[in-house]
Formats: structure tokens, sequence, C-alpha cells
């Protein structure tokens, strides 16, 4: 019975000032946790209260508006989620379409700068327009062309296969096709003394697969006999538009 009244005697005292006020469920979330305005206390002085706003906004540098502005996004849009009422959701969509409207005059005010600046569009020297892009093309493939022979005077291959390769048999045409339209020189190597009907003469390989790592045929290799320089061009089989690609990549940007 005294156990009784003493806890009875607690919870009047305790629990009265808590069941007195409403329930957190009931109010507004409080306190600086749920980004509620609290006032501040009053330590401006009159020369600061007179201060224009405007004034204080152009003492910020662009970094610092920009980091502001994202915060009160943010602000207002976790608001928005947590306190889904139409004022706060209301609040957030005004400053997304600010955002937005800030993003399009930015939009506008780049291609403006764009159009009176020509050395600034990246399109007049890469077109992306239909017509611009087959000409755009047909330059580039002309100017690969004239790499790619020129390259022929310096360059040539090492074409490493084996007679009872299928994959060998079938880039070997390839290869010559290559060859052929550019200028190059090709060494054929075989590592078994089998023959290619495109190269029904090669040389027998004296070590040199070896010194070059040559584990897997075929192999394309383009040699430099004047520097020496040694680069890969294909491992198995490749196409010619990307052995074209490979050599300017290796070689013709150096």
């Amino acid at each position: 019975m005294r156990l009784i009244i003493v806890l009875s005697l607690f919870m009047l005292v305790f629990m009265k000032p808590i069941l007195a006020e409403d329930s957190f469920y009931k109010r507004r979330a409080e306190g600086w946790h749920w980004y509620q305005d609290r006032k501040l206390p009053e330590m401006q002085n009159e020369k600061d209260k007179k201060q224009p706003e405007h004034q204080t906004i152009k003492s910020l540098t662009p970094s610092q508006l920009l980091r502001l502005y994202k915060q009160e996004l943010e602000r207002r849009l976790h608001f928005a989620i947590f306190f889904p009422t139409l004022e706060n959701v209301k609040a957030y969509q005004e400053f997304q379409k600010d955002l937005m409207e800030r993003g399009q005059l930015f939009a506008e005010r780049w291609m403006q700068s764009i159009y009176l600046n020509p050395h600034l569009d990246f399109t007049s020297t890469y077109p992306i327009n239909q017509i611009g892009r087959h000409t755009y093309i047909d330059e580039e493939s002309k100017l690969k062309r004239a790499k790619l022979k020129d390259l022929s005077h310096t360059y040539g291959f090492f074409f490493f296969f084996k007679g009872d390769c299928p994959y060998c048999h079938t880039f070997a045409p390839i290869v010559k096709r290559f060859a052929a339209k550019y200028g190059w020189v090709v060494k054929t190597v075989s590592l078994d003394g089998g023959t290619l009907k495109e190269y029904p003469k090669p040389l027998l390989d004296n070590g040199m697969a070896e010194r070059l790592s040559i584990t897997h045929v075929p192999a394309l290799i383009a040699v430099n006999p004047k520097t020496q320089q040694i680069l890969p061009i294909s491992y198995g089989i490749s196409s010619e538009d990307e052995m074209e690609s490979r050599i300017i990549t290796l070689i013709g940007k150096s």
C-alpha cells in the first residue's frame, strides 16, 4: 500500500508538467533541429540597422552566395518532406522555380556568348548537324589516309602467325589489303614453319617472337627500323578501321 502511494505522488510531481503541455505530435516541431526561425538577440547598433540589405549581400563572394542558396534550397526541401503542408511545399517549389529560371537565363547567356565569340563554338570545328558532320568525317578521312601513307616511309609490319591457326588465315587478307592501300611493307614470320595463301614465303622465327614476347597469334607489330620503336597494333583479328585507329592513336599523334 505504501509503495502505491509513493508511486502516485511521484507521478503527480514529475509527470504533471509534461501532461499539461500539448503532445509533441500535436504541436509543430520546435527548435533549431527542425529549422524553425528563432528570434535572435538585438546585437546590432543603430548604424547597422540602417544599413540596406543589398549592401550585405554585395559583401559576399559568388561562392558564398551559391553555398547559401544551396543551403536554403536544401532546407526548404527537407522541411517540405518532413512537414508536407501546402505552405512548406509551396515555399520549396518557389525556390526551385527561381533556380530553374536562373539556369535558363544562364543557358541563354551561354549561347549568346558563343554566337558573339565564334572561337568558343565547339561545333565550328566539330559540327553536329548532319550536313556538317558528313563534311567533317570526309575531311578527317582524307587527313587520316594521308597520315597513314606518310607513316609507311618510316614504319613497317611484322606479322607473326602459325600455319595451323584459322584466325591467322582470316586476318592475312585484311593485313594485305591494308598494306596495299597505304603502302606499308609487311614481313611475315611463321612460328611453326607453315605458310599463308597471301604470304607463301614467310620468314622462319629465329627467336624474334620470344624477344618481343609474342605468345598469341595472329600478332601484328609496327616497327620503325631507324628508331627501333616497336608498337603492338593487333593481337587477334582486327578490321582495317581498327588498325587505322590504333596506328593513328599510337603513332600518328606523337
